[in-house]
């Protein structure tokens, strides 16, 4: 059922040193003092969820998403209850809350924060719109998809790793990701490159809103999902998606790797890359803590 006002309630107080905001569309609990915070993030939040529905449509069933900020990573941890790799943010789907790690988000800059909130908001929207638990590589891919994170340098990473070798199999990423940085950064590429895959042989006309339908109808995406679970579904699928990335990638690789050019130019972008994130990321912190934000 749409709701046919743009708000119900918009309230802001002081109650046991916590600020309290809410509307249609989200709920902020933050600590008192972190007021201008909490306004920032209200405004991110409803940015996040334009962002996200412009690509996946509006959820069959609205809902509020609650952001609860903590402190300190000790009470972002307790609070999330979360795996060691969610070190900045955790979403929880069933009570749809996003949580907020305080001490690592003042170490990033504006952008970073906002694609933190979009990714988190989007495992919201996915996971809320399943009838039931995906597999973690596919609640991942959707998510990254959602939030618009996949890009050419993204593309080429994962050619580049298929190129090598370098595969993870997805029985390993149906319940979590790997730890160690390097296998952590693959588990994403190919979740969210196998969630393309996916969408281009299944939904090929609706794209990923017409795969969110299924999953959120209540026969075809049980149905979906458990056929996602069979090994040996699974394994089928992951062939045909190596076959895919070979043919795809397999010509503009050969040509670049062979060559000098490429890997200067790589070098350059990815340096030029790093500078400018320093150097936006400590214009930020400046202005942060001039203006009482942390």
């Amino acid at each position: 059922m749409k709701l046919k006002i743009k708000a119900i309630f918009l309230f802001l107080f002081f109650l046991c040193g916590q600020v309290f905001y809410a509307d249609e569309f989200s709920a902020l609990d933050f600590p008192a003092g972190k007021e201008k915070l909490a306004q920032y993030f209200k405004e991110a939040m409803e940015k996040a969820r334009q962002k996200v529905e412009k690509v996946g449509g509006a959820p069959a069933i609205p809902f509020t998403t609650t952001i609860v900020y903590c402190e300190t990573e000790k009470e972002f941890l307790q609070k999330a209850g979360m795996n060691p790799e969610h070190f900045i943010a955790a979403a929880n789907a069933a009570q749809a809350v996003i949580y907020l790690n305080g001490e690592r988000l003042r170490a990033l800059n504006p952008d970073e924060n906002f694609g933190v909130l979009v990714h988190e908001y989007a495992h919201l929207f996915v996971g809320r719109q399943a009838v039931e638990p995906l597999p973690r590589w596919l609640d991942e891919g959707l998510a990254m998809l959602l939030a618009g994170e996949w890009s050419l340098g993204k593309s080429i990473q994962m050619a580049m790793a298929h190129l090598w070798g370098n595969h993870i199999p997805f029985s390993r990423l149906e319940s979590s990701f790997p730890a160690s940085p390097p296998e952590l950064s693959l588990a994403y590429l190919q979740s969210c490159s196998m969630c393309q895959f996916l969408i281009r042989q299944f939904f090929a006309r609706g794209g990923i809103s017409a795969m969110l339908k299924i999953l959120a109808d209540p026969e075809q995406g049980r149905k979906f999902i458990a056929q996602l679970d069979e090994p040996i579904i699974m394994k089928s699928l992951e062939e045909q998606w190596k076959k895919y990335l070979g043919n795809r990638w397999w010509n503009i690789i050969f040509l670049f790797s062979s060559g000098t050019i490429f890997w200067f130019a790589m070098t350059l972008f990815f340096l030029l890359a790093y500078l400018k994130k320093r150097k936006q990321k400590l214009e930020q912190i400046k202005v942060w803590e001039e203006e009482g934000f942390f």
